[in-house]
């Protein structure tokens, strides 16, 4: 399978579920996802031939991950972190380049970053319909979260 770029909302997912599944019903920034639709990405994921980040998205996760989590969760989430990223492709983009693009205004700087990093062999993998439209509007590859779930029954 393609690479896929895994997007902010969907990498604390996997953060947080690898740490333990049941904290994801305990993170706030995680309420509107199960322990189905971690497996569900895992299952994603392990099929690609490597996983794509930016730094903007890791900044993200790294804000949100720890986000209303007390210890020992917290502790265990960041160790997950801090494993998993040196295992992730990180293609970096000028914050200038992505503040130029059409779409800054409404998707902001982290989605726009995408847009310098996503080639032809690259899906990008979100639950952001807009990030998703704009992706879609530009031609690249990318996937809604969100429709898989759709379909395998999760929603």
């Amino acid at each position: 399978m393609s690479k896929i770029a895994i997007d902010a909302n969907l990498l604390l997912l996997l953060v947080v579920g690898k740490a333990s599944k049941n904290f994801i019903a305990k993170h706030k920034r995680l309420k509107a996802f199960t322990s189905a639709d971690f497996d569900s990405l895992q299952s994603i994921l392990v099929r690609a031939s490597s996983v794509l980040i930016t730094p903007n998205v890791a900044t993200e996760v790294s804000n949100l991950a720890g986000f209303s989590m007390k210890e020992p969760m917290h502790s265990k989430i960041f160790a997950v972190f801090r494993d998993l990223v040196p295992k992730m492709l990180e293609h970096y983009e000028a914050s200038q380049l992505a503040a130029e693009q059409r779409e800054f205004n409404w998707l902001g700087l982290s989605d726009c970053a995408w847009f310098g990093a996503l080639d032809a062999d690259t899906v990008l993998l979100t639950a952001d319909l807009k990030l998703y439209l704009a992706a879609l509007k530009r031609g690249l590859k990318a996937e809604n979260f969100n429709h898989l779930r759709e379909r395998r029954g999760l929603v």
